[in-house]
């Protein structure tokens, strides 16, 4: 259930008379910084004259979805389609900004929303070439969609990658997606787990500083350091440039070794502000 409005007062009314707890987001693109869980009306007033009314996310803003939330575990499946198949990879799930794929099945989502997303392209003659990523919420009444994306999902993608067998050639996989021919194409897994923190400047995604010098320590082996916004001074010193700084993964046999090896992969980056969260993964290892 959800409403699109382009008109704060139209908002308001909407949120102050709903009997469910909403989520609210800017209609346009905001990298990822656009959602909001709002616990009561006075919250989503708030909320509505930070993004309608004082532009918070600039034309993004224009108009507004407010949904209904809903309670369950969140998992993304990044699937390549070339337009009459498609192949998944492992699915993935969202953890307070730590994120960990594995080799387990993903049958639920292809079987009862991805073939009918792309049947349904389909018959409205959309013919989809390249990535889906779909992140699917797993709720006590099954999975429901919360949204699609066009592209790669970051970080879901770190992990996803850390998966695939040396023998996988993704060049080989997405020119297949071009040619019509996915169902040809090689994706082996290896057996394991790989897990991915997001380390960030302190602050975001709100206000945060950046030019901080960066040291890098020596990578431990199995763990893969990704830049996301870095920057060198006059082809030297390395700065942070922006919120999210490093993505750092990391694979292993068990889901506790994968998580461990991140962690010593993120002890080997310093940079004043720097933020991470560390967060227990039994809920995950069970």
């Amino acid at each position: 259930m959800y409403k699109r409005v382009d008109n704060i007062d139209a908002a308001k009314n909407y949120a102050r008379y709903v009997r469910h707890r909403i989520v609210m987001k800017a209609d346009g693109l905001t990298s990822g910084k656009g959602v909001a869980l709002l616990e009561c009306r006075i919250a989503a007033e708030r909320e509505l004259e930070s993004i309608m009314r004082n532009k918070r996310h600039g034309a993004a803003g224009k108009s507004i979805v407010i949904e209904e939330y809903m309670e369950g575990d969140e998992i993304g499946i990044l699937t390549f389609s070339d337009g009459k198949t498609f192949r998944s990879l492992p699915t993935s799930q969202d953890h307070e900004r730590i994120f960990e794929g594995n080799k387990g099945s993903n049958t639920k989502g292809m079987g009862t929303i991805l073939q009918p997303t792309f049947e349904g392209l389909k018959m409205e003659g959309r013919k989809f070439v390249g990535m889906l990523f779909t992140e699917i919420m797993i709720t006590s009444k099954g999975p429901k969609v919360i949204e699609y994306n066009a592209r790669f999902g970051d970080s879901e993608t770190e992990s996803a990658m850390m998966l695939l067998s040396e023998d996988t050639d993704l060049a080989d996989v997405l020119f297949n997606c071009t040619t019509e021919r996915v169902s040809d194409v090689k994706i082996d897994l290896r057996p394991g787990y790989s897990c991915n923190v997001v380390v960030t400047s302190a602050g975001y995604p709100l206000s945060y500083k950046t030019g901080q010098p960066i040291t890098l320590g020596s990578c431990p082996e199995g763990v893969q350091i990704l830049h996301a916004r870095t920057n060198r001074c006059s082809g030297k010193t390395l700065l942070t440039n922006g919120g999210r700084v490093f993505t750092v993964a990391a694979w292993e046999k068990t889901l506790q070794e994968a998580v461990d090896k991140a962690y010593e992969g993120v002890e080997s980056i310093h940079f004043e502000h720097m933020f991470f969260r560390r967060e227990p993964l039994e809920k995950f290892a069970n």
